[in-house]
């Protein structure tokens, strides 16, 4: 069982939010950076050259310590979209291959493997879930269905509209 965290966020006694899925509470910690951003913001002319770098270097940093990796091994992007369409402009994929997606992923994602498919002549495979399966599973079925033909997968740790957990160890 996870501990008790209410204290970590800004929600009142009588509350119960579930919806983490879609939009979850912020962190107090992070609300307390937040504000120091934004006061240093409101007075650019005291923003130095280092300043741009020196707090992403940290965070990539903690990140990394977090994972067990190297700093270096860690990419900061403004998006996951933009993240994800400099990994797709890199790759290429045989001409009948498929990329494989989740059905009801976010469509940011989805728009950067179409135009993938588009560019490499693969197509799309949408993999969607049967009820009293998960994810995991269904991807995994999807992939021996499919054999050697995807070229692509492109599935979340996390579904972003129910919380489900994928094993990506498993699927990897």
């Amino acid at each position: 069982m996870l501990p008790n965290a209410r204290e970590l966020f800004d929600i009142p006694d009588g509350i119960a939010y579930f919806n983490t899925a879609s939009l979850t509470p912020t962190l107090r910690s992070s609300l307390i950076a937040g504000e120091g951003a934004l006061l240093k913001r409101a007075q650019p002319w005291r923003i130095q050259g280092a300043d741009w770098f020196s707090g992403a270097e940290q965070r990539r940093a903690l990140f990394a310590e977090l994972i067990g990796a190297a700093a270096d091994d860690i990419a900061l992007v403004p998006a996951t979209s933009y993240g994800l369409a400099v990994a797709a402009a890199n790759l290429t994929a045989p001409a009948g291959s498929r990329v494989l997606v989740l059905a009801g992923e976010y469509p940011s994602g989805i728009y950067t493997w179409w135009r993938f498919a588009e560019r490499t002549g693969a197509s799309m495979l949408t993999v969607d879930r049967e009820p009293g399966r998960t994810w995991t599973e269904a991807v995994l079925d999807a992939l021996a269905a499919h054999d050697d033909g995807v070229a692509v997968v492109s599935v979340p740790r996390v579904h972003w509209t129910d919380g489900a957990l994928l094993d990506l160890d498993r699927i990897a």
